[in-house]
């Protein structure tokens, strides 16, 4: 990595491997369990060149490294070794726990940038791969848009069901509190649906008295779910 070192837990701490001299601390604030350097000329180091500028706070960015954080949070967080700021931090975890509960897996394990401009993979503790592409967007300068999870993980299936009228969802209950809807088309787990504290026995389609459709779910928690099915799955 050009002569530096990052090390990870709570913090990241940078050294220089050129002269083994520990040049500083950088707090995260979270148990980080991936790290990833944004190499310079790629469309990412772009973005977060372009966030050093509108701070305002002229410095040599020449010397400032990139780098992309994971941890217990389930957020992405982009940083900047020179200035030891969070350049960008999404707003919301695409990780659904069933709980806020202290022995609830969450978070990410790992993360990797992708070749070519492609974006970033990140991987969950219940072993989902997030794919996360670079997308501008008005209100920031730019985002990451989770365009797909593969679902690596499923257990026992205890019950499925389609959705739509073409059929073009497959919404499947397994040994997890959440129900997960694929694209029949690309297979890949384009929602996960949260609504109980335990496992999700079975499920099923119905439509409400004014005309909604609705997915019914019932869990081993004692209680049944009504989840009204967005534009997208009809």
């Amino acid at each position: 990595m050009d002569g530096h070192c990052l090390l990870l837990e709570e913090v990241v701490n940078l050294w220089d491997l050129h002269d083994y001299v520990f040049k500083m601390t950088i707090p995260t604030y979270e148990v980080l369990e991936g790290l990833c350097v944004v190499k310079p000329g790629t469309e990412l180091a772009s973005f977060l060149g372009s966030c050093n500028l509108q701070s305002g706070k002229r410095r040599d960015r020449s010397s400032s490294i990139y780098f992309i954080t994971v941890g217990e949070r389930g957020i992405v967080g982009m940083w900047d070794s020179e200035r030891a700021v969070c350049l960008y931090e999404q707003k919301s975890s695409d990780v659904t726990v069933s709980s806020d509960t202290d022995d609830s897996p969450r978070g990410f394990t790992a993360a990797v940038i992708l070749p070519l401009d492609q974006g970033l993979l990140c991987v969950t503790v219940d072993h989902q791969f997030l794919f996360y592409s670079l997308v501008v967007h008005l209100e920031e300068k730019f985002k990451l848009m989770l365009s797909k999870r593969l679902v690596g993980y499923n257990e026992e299936i205890l019950g499925i069901t389609f959705l739509g009228k073409e059929e073009k969802f497959l919404a499947v209950a397994t040994n997890l509190e959440q129900v997960q809807v694929y694209d029949m088309e690309s297979m890949s787990c384009s929602y996960v649906l949260a609504g109980h504290t335990e496992i999700v026995l079975c499920l099923d389609t119905c439509v409400s008295s004014s005309g909604r459709p609705l997915l019914v779910t019932g869990s081993k928690d004692n209680s049944l779910s009504f989840l009204p099915l967005n534009k997208m799955l009809l």
